[in-house]
């Protein structure tokens, strides 16, 4: 704008990630936009007005970016409607971009939601190793820290189970550490090799291989419905009926329920999900014990559920 090819125009970046709740959103828009404060509901409430009204068409636009976007995914999805509800409204001045690392995010949007986004859609596919590895050689250009075959090594690694570069730069920097407690010039393989197993390789790791068909699917839909209600837990109906939506939607049969609940009792015996209840009432809700990345990595070599746990990751 500063060399008048477009219109002047304000600019907010949020990272979603980091709002205590997805309704913050509203009052970090709100401060953004007119430098008031309010708590959520009320700022909703007065953005509602503000976007209506004849008095901001004559308002510069207001550039709105949403990182992480997927963490303002809830059940009824009512923040992510009026976030892109606005937009259409002729005075509102507004335009919203969202960015989001999960690729189903679209498809696990409401109806009513979609129906309001642009049509123009980018999909990021996750970095290959070769690209890992020009990320890494890049952030250490200048440096001989590393080992080329260690860079090689890291990259292919998580490659094979996120082709997440924030990962992988995670694991040279604990590859690092270790490298300086045994004193060593360079990081080599066998820090790598180190590195990756304390990161991936826990027993939450080894406990997912051995679950059941029925009791992976549970973890996952367990993991995807936290994520959806940015809750730390949710209801094991919730939960079980996705489990039985994921199974249907990759052409197997349900399940029984006796050995759903079984599956069930087997992943709080091995902490993998925690029961959440009220005192001395059996427990309804569920919270998962383990981390997105642990499941991908152990899921690594299923084509199917790995791909579903890597959306999670």
């Amino acid at each position: 704008s500063e060399a008048g090819d477009t219109p002047p125009f304000s600019f907010i970046e949020v990272n979603c990630q980091r709002l205590p709740k997805p309704n913050a959103l509203y009052s970090l828009l709100l401060q953004g936009i007119t430098g008031k404060q309010a708590a959520p509901v009320q700022a909703a409430t007065m953005l509602d007005s503000l976007f209506g009204s004849a008095a901001n068409a004559r308002q510069p636009t207001t550039v709105v970016l949403l990182d992480e976007l997927d963490h303002l995914v809830t059940r009824k999805q009512t923040v992510l409607y009026n976030i892109f509800e606005w937009p259409t409204r002729t005075k509102a001045n507004l335009v919203v971009l969202g960015v989001a690392n999960t690729m189903d995010l679209p498809d696990r949007m409401l109806p009513r939601i979609c129906s309001r986004l642009g049509l123009q859609r980018i999909s990021f596919q996750p970095y290959l190793h070769t690209q890992l590895q020009e990320v890494i050689s890049s952030r250490l250009a200048g440096l001989d820290a590393f080992d080329s075959v260690a860079i090689q090594l890291c990259a292919r690694r998580v490659a094979a189970v996120s082709g997440d570069v924030r990962k992988a730069l995670h694991i040279c920097r604990h590859a690092c550490d270790l490298a300086r407690l045994d004193n060593a010039d360079k990081v080599t393989l066998k820090h790598i090799e180190m590195a990756v197993k304390q990161l991936f390789a826990n027993p939450y790791v080894a406990a997912m291989q051995t679950l059941s068909p029925t009791a992976q699917l549970l973890v996952l839909a367990a993991l995807q419905a936290v994520e959806d209600s940015g809750e730390a837990d949710v209801k094991i109906d919730e939960v079980t009926s996705r489990a039985t939506d994921l199974s249907r939607a990759l052409g197997r049969d349900a399940a029984p329920w006796s050995m759903v609940e079984a599956s069930i009792a087997t992943l709080f015996d091995m902490q993998l999900l925690a029961p959440r209840g009220a005192n001395g009432c059996r427990a309804d809700r569920c919270a998962p014990q383990v981390q997105a990345d642990d499941v991908a990595f152990a899921l690594k070599d299923d084509p199917v559920l790995g791909r579903m746990a890597s959306t999670l990751a």
